[in-house]
């Protein structure tokens, strides 16, 4: 297991949810198109969204449609926990 993997758990989307950029980035995450979803993430993040801070920090730790950064990893991990 990465030292990621355990962020898994918290990728899932609650059923029920309303539909918006968040779960439009979800679904090109979840489609592979992962330059949509870290577009889509990015935005939100930018904007102080922890959903989306958690998707990119998980995206720069495991390297998934992004160059592998730990140090970017931990900053939008940091930025979701704060």
């Amino acid at each position: 297991m990465t030292k990621f993997g355990l962020i898994i758990a918290m990728l899932i989307v609650t059923e029920g949810a309303a539909a918006g950029p968040f779960e439009d980035g979800v679904a090109a995450y979840n489609n592979h198109d992962f330059g949509s979803a870290l577009s889509l993430f990015r935005s939100l993040a930018e904007r102080g969204d922890a959903r989306s801070e958690v998707y990119l920090g998980y995206m720069f730790g495991i390297g998934e449609g992004v160059a592998q950064d730990d140090s970017q990893a931990t900053k939008w991990f940091r930025l979701a926990a704060d």
